[in-house]
């Protein structure tokens, strides 16, 4: 329908003034009517007569306004579509589902249309709009592995960002409130994850578990890390009279988790509270409608997490693993699983228990525990998850493709390395501990040892330092990768005169000797090779019928990376075009280029609608995969710039949703006008 014609604001508001003051002056001029043009003293009564004429001047006001009203009206109507019929779903609520259960899940945020499709990357979650506006029907069935679903809203206009749902094997229990006191604290029996808000200023939310002497109480928050809650929560075990027993602050990233033993049958209270995570002014407990928390506590078994952190990376440009792929982890399995999975997953993609059998660290385990594994989405690593446990734990660390060793470095001899690139792992039992790893380096390659802790939200504040031990000389040394990544980084070469094959070490501390439980890590170890990386700023992208939209992509050439490279959008629907755009190999469009996706105008046939996946991806503009060196001139970078996009990309830009976790699977939205 077309919109309606929009008046003219300034016209309008003129026409309102004038009369505003002709019914002003008209009112106020010696509280007498005027007749016509005479002054109010040439009236032949010495009282205040009716005038003819002030009637239909007063009738005229009225119209006039009521004219006016419906004007604004039409114009507030006739807004444009593209504007007024966007939502917005910030996020799920509760953010947790127990498997084998039936939930309604709310989505926070405004609607001007419902019901709304959902897509999930689970084909093992079934998500469906109910009936009513923002609420969501989610089914899991009962052998649904624990973890993490993405669910992405859309309809007809617009569509929302990825949004995270929990998946939970213990009962999830939402808060009720009053709980802020002692003796209001919330029952729950253990085991439980219970889901809730701090909303307002000043709110502590309590819940209160019965347990035994002898047990071991584990209780762990998740807000800021995977629910992008702005909060940097507290919690804490107190008895009845409130005496703090145990207590966290910071365990996984700015995420809580808090261990306490029981030395006695007692009722005690786990007590949340947060501080905002940009300090402000206040000196106080923080609260507000997205302060949603996530906590889990049982005396049983916890998944915390897996060593090595890592498991084969999946090449973005590659499609998924399918969604319900489950394995054993037993590496007795590996070549059976290695043979099943050639069905159903692609030849590129290394089964997960092929590469790795993790070693699973928690609280409560017996010897019965045996570690299963879901395979990646298009959005999640590959999950390890225990059956007879809560918890789960993402292999997020992004290892270099082709790791031929995994191993231990956590003995006082050092572990030696015969292949790379590999991982090795370890845990600092001891505040002086130094762990040692030695491998053959070779004349003339570059190395690059690299600590993964920290962007795994545990807590070695890792130094790496590489030596010759034949000599004790000190190769390079390296604490934080920048000031925002504090785990260690370093890249070094044998030295000049050296010609020879030689041995040397890497040695991993913790800054500040800590030790314990959740100071582990695992680091690379890899000859560098060129590589290039795409980015783009958000994970989704609308354009109306008619227009055009420009997505500016990063290029991140890395370790001399030298290659023109031809950008390109894959998936575009009918009606909607891109040309591909070049990124010469020096220049600004080395670093940055733009795509302009263009959309076309139907003119008086059905507008144009979208809503799907599309992939922006790279080629070298010569056809080959791997990256070459430098063109020699400008000119014959540009002659190869009309070369066949080669037959595999180089890389896929990818946005990150929260560490570990991203996409290389865009969204578009194609709106009508």
């Amino acid at each position: 329908m077309p919109a309606s014609p929009r008046p003219n604001r300034r016209i309008a508001d003129h026409a309102f003034n004038r009369q505003a003051r002709s019914d002003r002056s008209l009112l106020n001029s010696d509280r007498q009517p005027r007749c016509g043009n005479a002054p109010a003293r040439a009236c032949p009564a010495s009282r205040p007569l009716p005038c003819p004429r002030l009637r239909p001047v007063a009738t005229d006001r009225r119209l006039s306004l009521l004219l006016i009203m419906v004007g604004l009206l039409a114009w507030s109507v006739s807004l444009p579509a593209a504007v007024a019929e966007e939502f917005t779903a910030d996020r799920l609520f509760p953010p947790a589902v127990t498997v084998g259960d039936e939930r309604t899940v709310t989505v926070e945020g405004k609607f001007p249309r419902w019901p709304v499709q959902v897509e999930c990357d689970r084909a093992d979650v079934s998500v469906t709009a109910s009936e009513t506006s923002g609420s969501l029907l989610v089914r899991t069935a009962a052998d649904t592995p624990p973890g993490i679903a993405w669910l992405r809203l859309h309809d007809e206009a617009s569509a929302s960002g990825l949004l995270p749902l929990l998946i939970e094997t213990a009962p999830v229990t939402s808060e009720v409130e009053p709980n802020d006191r002692l003796d209001q604290a919330q029952r729950v029996d253990l085991p439980a994850v219970m889901v809730g808000k701090l909303e307002k200023a000043g709110d502590v939310d309590g819940y209160v578990v019965s347990v035994t002497a002898g047990q071991r109480l584990v209780g762990r928050v998740t807000a800021n890390r995977l629910l992008g809650s702005p909060m940097d929560a507290v919690l804490q075990v107190v008895d009845r009279d409130g005496n703090v027993l145990a207590q966290s602050d910071d365990a996984r990233g700015i995420d809580p988790q808090v261990v306490y033993d029981c030395r006695a049958d007692a009722d005690l209270i786990i007590r949340l509270f947060a501080f905002p995570l940009v300090p402000t002014g206040t000196i106080g407990f923080a609260g507000g409608g997205d302060f949603v928390y996530h906590l889990q506590a049982t005396v049983g078994p916890l998944l915390d997490y897996a060593l090595p952190m890592t498991a084969p990376t999946i090449d973005p440009t590659i499609g998924p693993v399918p969604a319900k792929a489950v394995v054993d982890a037993d590496p007795d399995a590996a070549a059976d699983q290695a043979v099943a999975a050639e069905s159903s997953v692609d030849e590129r993609i290394a089964p997960p228990a092929a590469a790795i059998a993790p070693r699973l660290i928690g609280w409560n385990w017996d010897d019965t525990a045996e570690p299963r594994l879901l395979a990646a989405t298009s959005v999640s690593p590959p999950i390890v998850f225990v059956e007879a446990a809560i918890g789960w734990f993402p292999f997020a660390m992004p290892a270099p493709r082709g790791v031929r060793q995994f191993g231990d470095a956590e003995g006082a001899e050092p572990i030696g390395i015969s292949d790379l690139p590999a991982v090795i792992s370890g845990q600092f039992e001891q505040p002086t501990a130094v762990h040692r790893v030695r491998f053959t380096a070779q004349p003339g390659v570059k190395y690059r040892a690299r600590v993964y802790s920290r962007g795994a939200g545990l807590l070695v504040d890792s130094v790496l330092t590489v030596v010759d031990p034949a000599t004790g000389t000190q190769l390079g040394k390296n604490d934080d990768v920048s000031r925002n990544e504090r785990d260690a980084a370093i890249d070094f070469v044998l030295p000049g005169g050296n010609q020879t094959p030689t041995e040397l070490e890497v040695q991993v501390t913790d800054l500040v000797g800590g030790h314990g439980p959740g100071h582990a890590y695992s680091l690379w170890l890899e000859a560098i090779t060129p590589a290039v990386e795409l980015g783009v700023a958000a994970d989704r992208f609308r354009v109306v019928s008619g227009k055009e939209l420009e997505i500016p992509v990063d290029v991140r050439r890395l370790d001399g990376f030298a290659q023109p490279l031809r950008v390109v959008v894959e998936g575009l629907p009918d009606g909607v075009t891109a040309a591909a755009t070049v990124s010469e190999a020096s220049g600004d469009s080395s670093k940055k280029v733009t795509l302009k996706l263009v959309a076309a105008d139907v003119g008086e046939g059905e507008p144009l609608r979208f809503q799907g996946p599309l992939r922006i991806v790279a080629y070298p503009v010569d056809g080959s995969e791997a990256a070459p060196a430098a063109q020699d001139t400008a000119t014959e970078a540009v002659e190869t710039t009309a070369a066949e996009p080669a037959a595999e990309p180089v890389a896929a830009a990818r946005f990150e949703i929260r560490d570990g976790f991203g996409t290389a699977d865009l969204w578009l939205t194609v709106a009508a006008p």
